[in-house]
């Protein structure tokens, strides 16, 4: 691997190189990113019975336990989102979560001029953050990894790639 690398970057190095502009624009913001409906009392209640890995089952009497003290459970969880540009059409996607492969590609699509570098556990970690189709398969990242978290008390929404896509083009808007 190492020499395929070091052909990789002599042949590259070959074609010339052309000098890099550094302006370095930036943008940060939080944004809610919308959970999935459906997951509540009657849920979690269904989740604490005895036919369920105890896992499920722990997390399930925790969110009963915030539903038990009058608390709101959230219906999003924040994502941190940042945008750096460090030369015109060389710029850092950054998301607060890890980024499965297929949001990182629509993320880099996403922005149609340059190369975009998709970066997950930036600014923190809040979750997988998979795209919609890993959601319509559901799964380990879809959902179940939720039960292990005590800060998502549902799987994202299906439209998380529209969120935050359309966050993307908000700091994208934002750049200073």
């Amino acid at each position: 691997m190492g020499n395929e690398l070091a052909e990789d970057i002599q042949r590259i190095i070959d074609k010339g190189l052309e000098p890099l502009e550094v302006t370095l624009r930036h943008s940060l913001g939080v944004f809610p990113a919308p959970l999935e409906t459906g997951w509540d009392e009657q849920r979690y209640n269904s989740l604490t019975e005895a036919g369920e890995p105890e896992y499920r089952r722990n997390w399930a009497r925790w969110w009963l336990g915030k539903i038990g003290r009058g608390e709101q459970l959230p219906t999003a969880v924040d994502l941190t989102l940042a945008l750096m540009e460090l030369s015109p059409g060389l710029r850092l996607a950054g998301v607060s979560g890890e980024l499965l492969t297929e949001m990182g590609l629509k993320i880099k699509r996403h922005f149609t001029t340059g190369v975009t570098l998709p970066l997950g556990y930036t600014n923190g970690v809040v979750a997988y953050i998979p795209d919609s189709g890993v959601l319509e398969e559901g799964g380990y990242e879809a959902v179940e990894s939720i039960f292990f978290d005590e800060a998502m008390p549902a799987p994202w929404r299906k439209d998380i790639d529209r969120t935050i896509l359309g966050a993307f083009d908000t700091l994208e808007n934002e750049l200073k």
